[in-house]
């Protein structure tokens, strides 16, 4: 029988996705550089709030992914992904001159999969390539030594890069280190039942609400940090103005490796482990987020949409028109990127039960499962 998703980390999901999205239209879309103080203050606390998204994705795969086996046709199946939208919307934009490309320019959108401005692609597919053999060895683990490889992790991952300035070395969270670091803190909460042994003596809602305030004083400190670094940048010493920068750069930067933002992940991840249920409509929107991630960061589609749709208007630079340009333009970039996905599930759907198509693919997958000979 066909396994059915947890929704609530399908929900969790959803709520991740969502998160990615309003953090590039306040990003990409520059609406933090026209902000006035108080909109200044909303968006990067906002920006504090969502920046624990792409470390969700990578714990939920941890936590699923441990106790899985590697299936190569998951692979297959998000390159033909990238694939399809790097035809289709680089197609469409072209054709409808929405955006100008050089012949050189559109060739190579069209035929090379880019995973450069996938860049969570590339490294999940890393990830996931490896997952066998760090299954292998984690299942093997008690729980003693699970925590003393978490700890060296961590400390590899966050410590040595946060408290060197990158002296020591640089460990840059956008690659796999960070990835396999919180792989790993996943695959923990399965192994051993966090999701729902932690904080045995709380009962359900004391829980949540301990998560929850976790979660908002971690991303009120880091608030309070970026501001506690800007006062020290200001200052006539060179001394506190290094240390105002190594904040600035290595505490409240765009690092997902910061040890506050991990402590965030976790902490929202237990939270969503104290629901249980099962809502087919929630899997079904859960299963459209990949699709949404690589329509709205399509290269070209990520340079052009928020001008499109005038995020950074200079004239609601002033308080909450922008606010409410930010959450509308988020909101219309989210729905519209789940109904294209949702749109090429249904075509592929549809071209996957004509019979000579899917014995193409299946004929393709056999042989490539025989020349590499993959027996995990």
């Amino acid at each position: 029988m066909k396994k059915v998703r947890e929704s609530n980390y399908e929900l969790m999901r959803i709520m991740a996705m969502f998160a990615i999205v309003l953090w590039h239209t306040i990003m990409h879309g520059k609406a933090i550089d026209v902000a006035n103080n108080e909109a200044y203050i909303v968006l990067r606390f906002i920006f504090y709030l969502c920046i624990i998204h792409v470390n969700l994705f990578v714990m939920v795969s941890g936590y699923y992914q441990v106790s899985s086996k590697f299936n190569l046709k998951k692979i297959f199946n998000i390159l033909i992904e990238v694939l399809f939208y790097n035809i289709v919307i680089n197609c469409i934009l072209k054709y409808t001159g929405l955006v100008n490309y050089t012949n050189i320019e559109f060739i190579k959108q069209i035929f090379f999969l880019n995973l450069s401005s996938y860049w969570f692609i590339a490294y999940y597919l890393l990830l996931y390539i490896i997952s066998p053999f760090l299954n292998q060895y984690l299942l093997k683990l008690d729980q003693k030594r699970f925590k003393q490889l978490i700890i060296c992790m961590l400390i590899i991952d966050s410590v040595l890069p946060l408290i060197s300035g990158g002296l020591f070395y640089t460990n840059n969270s956008y690659g796999l280190i960070h990835f396999v670091t919180i792989y790993i803190i996943g695959a923990y909460i399965n192994v051993f039942k966090k999701n729902t042994n932690a904080l045995k003596k709380f009962n359900v809602t004391q829980k949540r609400l301990t998560y929850i305030l976790i979660y908002l004083f971690c991303a009120l400190f880091n608030l309070g940090l970026f501001y506690l670094s800007k006062y020290m940048i200001s200052l006539n010493s060179n001394i506190l103005v290094s240390i105002g920068h190594l904040i600035n750069n290595e505490f409240v930067g765009y690092t997902y490796n910061q040890p506050i933002v991990i402590i965030q992940t976790i902490v929202v991840f237990l939270l969503f482990g104290t629901f249980s249920f099962k809502n087919k409509y929630i899997n079904n929107i859960g299963s459209l987020m990949f699709g949404v991630y690589l329509v709205h960061e399509s290269y070209y589609m990520r340079l052009n949409e928020y001008n499109w749709l005038h995020i950074a208007d200079s004239n609601l630079s002033n308080g909450k028109g922008l606010l409410l340009r930010v959450l509308v333009g988020a909101l219309i970039i989210f729905f519209s990127s789940a109904i294209i996905e949702g749109l090429r599930k249904l075509l592929f759907c549809l071209l996957n039960k004509i019979k000579f198509i899917n014995d193409i693919c299946n004929k393709f997958m056999n042989w490539i499962d025989r020349l590499i000979q993959i027996n995990w």
